[in-house]
């Protein structure tokens, strides 16, 4: 089984102001309201503690 940290460096997960890391891993080139993409989709790691 991998550990935190091994995923943490292999997804070059970022830390995350609230707690936790993650990752964008997709935008979508369509957008709402011109700024907001339509769709996107993240990596997001909480570790136990």
């Amino acid at each position: 089984m991998q550990t935190a940290e091994e995923f943490i460096q292999h997804l070059q997960l970022e830390q995350h102001v609230e707690g936790g890391y993650y990752c964008s891993t997709y935008r979508s080139d369509t957008q709402f309201d011109q700024t907001h993409s339509l769709w996107t989709s993240i990596y997001f790691l909480l570790r136990i503690g």
